[in-house]
């Protein structure tokens, strides 16, 4: 690495020194051959003393031909003048740089190609004077996932961005449609009071009974509406329960009254079983949702006569 010349005049306490000396140089060859990564030594004034096999395969050069090299001549051009600035101002100041500095360089192989790279910085003192190891390791496939992980974000970014617009349109969705079923509910429930009010005539009490049962199903089709608003609070997290002293053997007979019709088409027989008969404290129209839901489902997968 650094010329060791025999001399046949010198003592044999000299030879000896200068024997280990090779021997620490050697094995100093072997520790920097044994490196992964790109090894290079460059004295103070840019120019390549030594490098290791890897530096040699990394930039695209033999070995023999980097020694002597000036280490800009592994910079890309525009910026030489700025790593010179850079490499004698260290110079100045030696001190020992790690690897993953937070800087952005790049290197230049033989073929001019460029790649992304983190160099750590160490001063090294010799015979020679000052001398400045540096350790060169390509990133550029952490780069390239990085740029890809970048990508991803984005992508995130703009999915997000869209279900935000899709929530909107939801929003707007059920909005409208609760107000256009409202609007016709609001009729059939204004024309079925005025006939169970007997305001146009008297009616017969099948009659009666047909038009108690139009103004539960309006009923019930209110409550589908709100339901669908309810879907949409409970996701956006602002559903409120309001809890009443309630007796649960009428809010059940209520449910059981609004499907009764539904259950009567598939000849099904339908009753309650209460174990308990008491005063809850629940929300009425929620356990009433949940009530008729489930009385629906049990007449929808219920088989005639059941």
């Amino acid at each position: 690495m650094f010329p060791l010349s025999d001399n046949e005049s010198c003592s044999p306490a000299c030879q000896q020194l200068l024997q280990e000396l090779r021997a620490s140089e050697a094995k100093f060859r072997g520790i920097i051959e044994a490196a992964a990564d790109a090894v290079f030594i460059v004295d103070t004034v840019g120019l390549i003393v030594f490098c290791n096999t890897q530096a040699a395969q990394l930039f695209g050069y033999k070995a023999a031909e980097l020694l002597g090299m000036p280490i800009e001549a592994l910079v890309p051009e525009r910026f030489c003048t700025a790593h010179r600035m850079h490499r004698m101002h260290y110079s100045q100041k030696p001190h020992t740089r790690p690897l993953k500095s937070g800087l952005d360089l790049l290197g230049r192989r033989k073929d001019n190609q460029e790649f992304p790279l983190e160099i750590s910085l160490s001063p090294l003192q010799t015979t020679e004077g000052l001398m400045i190891i540096a350790i060169v390791r390509d990133i550029t496939e952490r780069k390239q996932a990085e740029e890809q992980l970048k990508a991803y974000a984005k992508e995130l970014e703009r999915a997000n961005a869209d279900l935000k617009k899709n929530d909107q349109y939801k929003d707007n969705f059920l909005s409208i449609i609760s107000h256009e079923l409202r609007t016709p509910l609001n009729f059939i429930v204004g024309f079925a009071s005025l006939l169970e009010d007997e305001i146009c005539g008297a009616v017969s009490k099948e009659q009666s009974y047909y038009v108690k049962k139009i103004l539960e199903g309006a009923d019930h089709m209110v409550r589908l509406v709100d339901d669908l608003l309810d879907a949409a609070k409970i996701q956006a997290g602002k559903l409120v329960i309001n809890k009443e002293p309630i007796v649960y053997e009428t809010l059940v007979e209520d449910a059981i009254s609004r499907l009764f019709p539904l259950a009567m088409q598939k000849e099904l027989d339908l009753r309650s079983d209460l174990q308990f008969n008491g005063i809850l404290l629940l929300d009425p129209q929620r356990i009433m949702q949940v009530l008729t839901n489930l009385l629906a489902n049990a007449i929808k997968f219920t088989t005639k006569g059941g």
